[in-house]
């Protein structure tokens, strides 16, 4: 499990470094951080599935 917390303040120490006038910048790196997140879960979840073979 992710722990959010860490991922936020992680988000928020990078995002200090983005300048203020680059309010896009700021977007796209939260929206890439957020995909980030995403697949990290879903590798998780993935690795949680218990594969089986179906019966011959």
């Amino acid at each position: 499990m992710l722990d959010v917390l860490d991922i936020l303040n992680e988000i928020n120490a990078l995002m200090i470094k983005i300048s203020a006038d680059h309010a896009m910048g700021k977007e796209n790196f939260v929206a890439l951080k957020m995909i980030e997140i995403n697949e990290k879960e879903t590798l998780e979840d993935n690795e949680n599935v218990l594969v089986t073979r179906p019966e011959v």
